[in-house]
């Protein structure tokens, strides 16, 4: 049995969320938009909430926390 990762998660729950052209599709598929819309902004908010609460950790696991949360919203930004 083939482990589910955690974005294909995300997908089955929200659902379909590509176009089709039928109005009676994409009605829903315009409610996943809007799921999947919201769980990508409060994914975002978690992260920038990490490096502004941690940015002046001495820690060493932290700054590696803060570091990786960093790497994904430049690569979220490069998207943009």
């Amino acid at each position: 049995m083939r482990q589910m990762k955690v974005i294909d998660v995300v997908r089955k729950l929200c659902g379909a969320i590509e176009p089709i052209g039928r109005s009676e599709v994409d009605v829903k598929r315009l409610e996943n938009i809007e799921e999947i819309g919201q769980v990508a902004l409060e994914i975002v908010k978690d992260l920038m909430e990490i490096i502004n609460q941690n940015r002046t950790s001495r820690e060493d696991s932290v700054k590696k926390i803060v570091a990786r949360a960093h790497f994904y919203l430049d690569e979220i930004q490069e998207y943009l």
